[in-house]
């Protein structure tokens, strides 16, 4: 995912193969992406690569605005294939701007060559890496960065602990580490003494310890859900593969217990299984990553579940096989009928007796 990521990036960085047209302004683009030129051509000859009747626009200077005339011109790319040199013929530069205000330049020349760089179709790929998301992390990514978000997470939460017994200190008073004193009644002497001397007005020490605790109980929170997206994502590494296994093991029960649906009814039921399996995933790893479900349970109890069904079903293939009838939309309706109306009757079966 991260290498198609970085892939679909610098192709959307790549300028479009570079084409020129008779008669038409023609956008160039360089490399750096600051240097734009506006090409026009009454006529190119595409076989010897000539140019005629060539007007040229550098607008790549917004202070500064050259126009390039030339009766003929030939164009060729270096080695690479990235540079695009244009050789223009018996023309005139007109050039306004700089540093005189209102100046202006004429020079005319016999043969000038105009270098466009950066204009080829090659694509040119990126050394670094990039960050990551987590779902482009391997799983030894997501567990190192999941035990450093705990870590941090404890940090954050011991810095409040320490906090708060601070407070507690300067509102009692008393200095952050008692010294030793020589006897008892010297120590008590000294704490009184440090008792009315260090307290703080109790508003402001409040107000403090509030501010603190709350900043540092939201970012123990952010840390630990950061570390429980982690952990989820690890969890669907597994789960997801191991599904396939599940969705054979309920597949063939369902092609077999409804032979005269057809093929329509098999992919109907099998769309509704699937729908239902992606919501409690979907709904699992929501719950996770708001730290309301541990990780594994939330992202395992689908396949759990449907894995105990799909081995209830596979017990009972036999059976199915064995009978020639049912299996239509009739028999599909009546199985659901008769299971939403189980509890109904196993309440009428209890209030009798």
């Amino acid at each position: 995912n991260h290498s198609l990521k970085n892939l679909l990036v610098d192709i959307g960085n790549k300028s479009p193969t570079f084409e020129l047209r008779e008669q038409v302004v023609n956008e160039v683009r360089a490399e750096d992406g600051r240097s734009r030129y506006f090409l026009q051509a009454a006529r190119i000859d595409r076989q010897r690569n000539e140019l005629y009747d060539v007007t040229i626009y550098d607008v790549s200077d917004p202070t500064r605005h050259r126009t390039t005339y030339a009766d003929s011109g030939t164009m060729a790319f270096n080695e690479l294939g990235t540079d695009l040199y244009l050789t223009l013929h018996d023309g005139v530069i007109y050039e306004a701007g700089g540093n005189r205000e209102g100046g202006f330049t004429r020079v005319t020349f016999e043969e000038q060559v105009v270098p466009l760089r950066g204009v080829g179709d090659i694509l040119e790929r990126r050394t670094g890496g990039g960050q990551r998301s987590d779902r482009e992390m391997s799983i030894s990514m997501l567990a190192s960065s999941a035990r450093e978000k705990e870590a941090e997470a404890s940090e954050a939460a011991e810095e409040l602990r320490a906090r708060s017994l601070e407070a507690v200190r300067q509102a009692l008073g008393l200095e952050t580490e008692d010294a030793d004193g020589e006897d008892g009644g010297g120590a008590v002497a000294s704490t009184v003494a440090r008792r009315t001397s260090t307290a703080l007005p109790r508003d402001d020490l409040t107000e403090s310890v509030a501010l603190v605790a709350r900043t540092k109980a939201s970012q123990e929170r952010s840390l630990r859900l950061t570390a429980s997206r982690y952990r989820v994502e690890i969890h669907k590494k597994y789960t997801i593969p191991f599904a396939c296994i599940v969705f054979v093991l309920i597949g063939a029960p369902i092609a077999v217990r409804f032979p005269r649906g057809g093929v329509g009814m098999t992919i109907a039921v099998s769309v509704g299984v699937f729908a239902i399996y992606w919501m409690g995933l979907i709904g699992g790893e929501r719950l996770a990553d708001r730290g309301i479900v541990d990780p594994a349970l939330s992202m395992w109890t689908p396949n759990i579940l449907f894995f105990l069904a799909g081995l209830a079903m596979s017990m009972r293939l036999g059976r199915w096989v064995a009978t020639a009838r049912g299996g239509g939309w009739d028999d599909l309706l009546f199985t659901l009928k008769r299971l939403a109306a189980s509890p109904v009757r196993r309440l009428r079966g209890e209030g009798s007796a």
